[in-house]
């Protein structure tokens, strides 16, 4: 039976009149399935895997968007990249920036957050195996994520054969085991274990990583907490066995997490099966069930500016979110406890100037608006008189503005109604947009993109470095370095903040 496939871009409109295919997609049944549907009712399914696995963990994404919405003409792509499908037919939700034969960007923006180290490791991300590929390297992440709420604990079942009787003897297997009797006895214990069913499953996806030819197992080790994780695994898994695989994988199949508290570990639980099984849940495995993987593209685009900054500016910036919540920042303070948890993208190390500076996978005119309020918000939280917009953009002659904030008000029937004005620009708190340009010609190879990409994320990186010197030049003249401080990679410099 042949296979539908459908390709549209994200954060596009797409219209009956201009492409033919949108009539036939929307009698599909992976239309009924996702059209309507938000995000989080999405990321509920137990066969699509969303990231971010927690919504929460992206300030900028909203929950109750739409995957994809249907208009009076045609149909309404979100913020969300990926593949989808069920039954027969498949949809592709490429990057804007995309061409109609590669989605480069997209696969470039993936192999910067999530392959940065495994050289060896080989994924084209533009087919739906490619994707399904790309699962073993979204582990890490699950992992450390379900680990800081500790290992999983549950009731498990043990039979035993001992002298030492402490449970309910089991009349079957004692007769069938201890006849004539010499003085042991079958029984089992309901013990609350560290070693069950879940960790179990974990510890063979460990073992399975770590067995890849491909250096996967290579991002078990990356960093401390991930290293303590796969420790506190293997410790908690004594009776592990590699031949029992096939057996823990089937229980897990019929027991899924189900308590709240470990939400973490559902997630982390759904992976792992789709790893160990090598993704039987593929496109065309059950006609009956939807399948798929989608990125939220602001997640994804703070997380590859992240690595940029971090590989080109010299780490000059701390990023909160990429601690999950350790360094966290309020607004408030009442007489009893902090409020308001904000989450900048990134803070400058350096106090004096302090730089804010915001990641928006949006074009340059429609950052406005609430992005205005936030930036400036978070702005006068930390004292800062500099802010930074990162967005992609797709024409290199595209001029990066810089807003300078405003005085005076204009109030009828006031005397000085009329002072609106521009502050003195050589010291007003200003807010620049620096784009990073996104090549649109066409490349014979995936390495030829990636070598160009490269050069202009260095003169992405500089320009920031730039403006970063600009201001820390201003605050010299105005005599503000006396208590500047700046702090090394590894160091928020925020203190209580």
């Amino acid at each position: 039976m042949s296979v539908d496939k459908f390709r549209y871009k994200d954060n596009s409109r797409v219209s009956k009149a201009n492409d033919e295919q949108v009539e036939r997609f929307l009698t599909t049944e992976l239309a009924s399935e996702f059209l309507g549907r938000t995000l989080d009712d999405i990321a509920a399914s137990d066969s699509v895997f969303v990231f971010p696995p927690r919504l929460d963990d992206s300030s900028d994404l909203d929950k109750d968007q739409l995957v994809l919405a249907s208009c009076h003409d045609g149909i309404q792509t979100g913020n969300v990249m990926g593949f989808i499908g069920k039954g027969n037919d498949e949809l592709t939700i490429c990057s804007r920036f995309s061409t109609e034969e590669h989605d480069y960007f997209l696969n470039h923006m993936l192999r910067r957050v999530f392959v940065p180290n495994v050289v060896d490791y080989r994924v084209s991300f533009e087919t739906e195996e490619g994707y399904f590929e790309l699962l073993p390297l979204l582990f890490p992440t699950y992992l450390v994520r379900a680990f800081r709420k500790g290992i999983l604990r549950t009731y498990v079942r043990r039979a035993h054969d001992d002298s030492h009787l402490r449970g309910t003897i089991d009349v079957e297997r004692h007769i069938s085991h201890n006849t004539p009797f010499r003085g042991n006895v079958a029984y089992s214990t309901r013990e609350y274990d560290d070693d069950n069913v879940i960790t179990e499953l974990v510890r063979h996806t460990i073992e399975y990583l770590e067995a890849n030819p491909c250096g996967i197992g290579s991002l078990l080790s990356q960093d401390r907490e991930m290293r303590d994780a796969v420790s506190a695994i293997r410790l908690a898994t004594p009776r592990y066995s590699r031949g029992d695989r096939c057996r823990v994988i089937a229980v897990n199949q019929k027991h899924p997490v189900r308590h709240h508290y470990y939400s973490e570990y559902l997630d982390l639980q759904k992976l792992c099966l789709a790893i160990l099984t090598h993704r039987k849940i593929s496109f065309r495995g059950d006609a009956e069930k939807a399948h798929g993987i989608l990125f939220d593209g602001a997640w994804l685009w703070e997380e590859y500016v992240y690595t940029l900054l971090r590989d080109y500016a010299g780490d000059a910036f701390f990023h909160p979110r990429n601690k999950s919540r350790e360094g966290k920042q309020h607004l408030f303070r009442d007489q009893d406890r902090v409020q308001g948890l904000i989450y900048p993208d990134f803070i400058s190390r350096c106090q004096s100037p302090r730089v804010i500076a915001d990641a928006k996978y949006k074009p340059r005119g429609n950052i406005y608006g609430s992005d205005y309020l936030q930036i400036l918000a978070y702005m006068f939280r930390f004292d800062s008189q500099a802010g930074l917009f990162l967005y992609p953009r797709d024409k290199a002659d595209d001029i990066d503005s810089v807003l300078y904030v405003m005085r005076g008000a204009k109030i009828p029937g006031e005397a000085m109604g009329d002072t609106e004005e521009p502050r003195d620009e050589k010291h007003a708190p200003k807010v620049k947009k620096i784009g990073l340009t996104i090549p649109q010609e066409r490349f014979s190879s995936y390495s030829e993109y990636s070598e160009q990409m490269g050069k202009i994320e260095k003169s992405f990186a500089d320009e920031v470095n730039k403006y970063m010197e600009s201001k820390r030049v201003w605050a010299t003249s105005l005599g503000k370095t006396s208590n500047s401080k700046c702090f090394p990679a590894g160091s928020d410099g925020l203190g209580d903040a």
